[in-house]
């Protein structure tokens, strides 16, 4: 679905019948004065469009990737990574997963959540409240994390090297003048979310658009109706394969056997 789409869905729920316009734009010049313009229904969508992004943050469907190469004798990396040129990354929401290529090594180290990508406190806690990063730079490192304040990621040891790549997959939120827009002209669409998402932008954005009609029990209806659809389309998305099961394991094991040298 693009912008024109949902536009065209919120107005034909909130029966502004003369400026729907399925398969095309709304006719929003045909309209004079209406109850719900142009601005504000796009408005709502896109703070639904924000809201969708960080309800389904968990179950990795909303992804952006990010690759830039390494610095010697570096401990930390801007989030979001920044770019040589042209609109930057969007800001990160959550870090997703995280991957580190040696150059001239047939390798690329995963930074397992949970395994290699720790909580913030377990991390200050192997490098001694950062005292040994000071001193400890290798060809690639073993473990990260995201600062408190989200805006730097740490590598331990740090980058000896330049030129290594560094990917990063992460929940974008969507923000003007990035590489994940918002919503603007009419066939833009939120790109970063698969289409059994799209309906979930309307349906959000009618709730809170139904209290401007003076309609709170259809208001309280549509918020219903979102977190149930939310409930349904997450459950079909939240496994990849049959490989997907809860298990529980040594994390010691699984950092001594996640890396190239790990096999058994």
């Amino acid at each position: 679905m693009d912008l024109a789409d949902m536009e065209n869905e919120v107005l034909s729920t909130l029966q502004q019948t003369e400026l729907v316009n399925f398969g095309g734009s709304p006719a929003w010049s045909n309209a004079t004065n209406p109850e719900f313009d142009q601005k504000t229904v796009d408005h709502w969508l896109n703070r639904a469009y924000l809201k969708v992004i960080r309800d389904v943050s968990d179950i990795d469907v909303a992804m952006y990737s990010a690759t830039f190469s390494s610095t010697a004798n570096t401990l930390s990396y801007p989030l979001p990574p920044a770019v040589a040129s042209g609109d930057p990354n969007p800001p990160c929401a959550e870090l997703r997963r995280a991957f580190y290529t040696p150059q001239g090594l047939n390798y690329t180290l995963e930074f397992a959540p949970g395994v290699r990508m720790l909580p913030w406190k377990e991390f200050q806690r192997y490098t001694a409240a950062g005292y040994l990063e000071q001193f400890s730079y290798g060809t690639q490192p073993e473990i990260c994390a995201v600062s408190p304040d989200r805006k730097s990621l740490y590598f331990y040891p740090g980058t000896a090297n330049a030129g290594d790549s560094i990917e990063l997959q992460y929940t974008p939120v969507p923000t003007a003048g990035t590489l994940v827009p918002l919503l603007q002209n009419e066939d833009d669409s939120p790109y970063v979310l698969p289409d059994d998402f799209h309906e979930l932008l309307p349906i959000y954005a009618l709730y809170k658009l139904w209290p401007k009609a003076r309609a709170t029990q259809a208001s309280a209806d549509y918020l219903k109706q979102y977190y149930d659809q939310l409930a349904y389309i997450r459950a079909m998305w939240k496994r990849r394969s049959g490989g997907d099961q809860q298990r529980f394991t040594d994390v010691v094991v699984d950092r001594a056997t996640s890396g190239p040298w790990g096999w058994w």
